[in-house]
């Protein structure tokens, strides 16, 4: 396969390191393009990856990880999380080492093992390869529609910016922000709802009044 190959794009994601952008590209036969994605940090065809190195700790302390890998696997069928650090080196910035565990095994539960890699360039390596086995092994095989559905490029609609804004609020994912946005018909009314409009929402009646503090909270430095 050559550079000049269209049909195989790696996406990655705009707020990925320069350095892991330049790595991936001279790895991956296809093309490379750094876009703002709405779920996952490297996309091909229904593949992803979620890519940790130390905000892995931060993220299994605040649950987020778990949050985000639902959510990949939502839309992408073949979703992965690769560490791109040692587990020892990653496990002694726990509080305690049972935590590290904890978290990794609760990762596992879900169907979502990590993956660990000792540096950067063999994380690298191991996920370019996943994705050329994979393209490799048969993903002609999906049809247009689903292609379409999947490819990052439609985040650059107003409806999957308005998306991308509303999930900044803790704790609401993709599948409760779409819902929120559907009922208020748009960002600016959800912005301007009140608690008592928000809490109409089934199962955000507890982040409600949370989510109306940060939205009218007074901007700091």
């Amino acid at each position: 396969m050559t550079k000049e190959k269209t049909d195989e794009i790696l996406y990655v994601d705009i707020h990925e390191a320069q350095d892991r952008v330049e790595l991936a590209r001279a790895r991956f036969r296809g093309i490379v393009e750094v876009v703002p994605l709405p779920t996952g940090d490297y996309v091909c065809g229904d593949m992803a990856f979620e890519w940790k190195q130390d905000d892995f700790v931060q993220s299994c302390y605040k649950r987020l990880i778990f949050q985000q890998m639902e959510e990949l696997k939502e839309v992408y069928p073949n979703s992965y999380l690769i560490v791109a650090k040692n587990f020892n080196n990653i496990a002694y910035r726990f509080k305690h080492r049972n935590m590290a565990v904890g978290s990794v095994s609760s990762l596992i539960r879900r169907g979502h093992p990590p993956i660990f890699a000792t540096n950067q360039k063999l994380a690298m390596d191991i996920m370019i390869s996943t994705f050329h086995k994979h393209l490799d092994g048969g993903s002609g095989d999906i049809d247009t529609a689903f292609r379409t559905k999947l490819t990052p490029r439609r985040v650059a609609s107003d409806s999957d910016w308005q998306l991308q804004v509303l999930q900044a609020l803790p704790k609401l994912g993709e599948k409760k922000a779409k819902e929120i946005l559907a009922h208020f018909g748009s960002l600016k009314a959800v912005i301007n709802a009140s608690p008592e409009d928000l809490k109409k929402i089934k199962g955000v009646k507890k982040l409600a009044e949370r989510w109306h503090a940060i939205i009218n909270a007074e901007y700091k430095e």
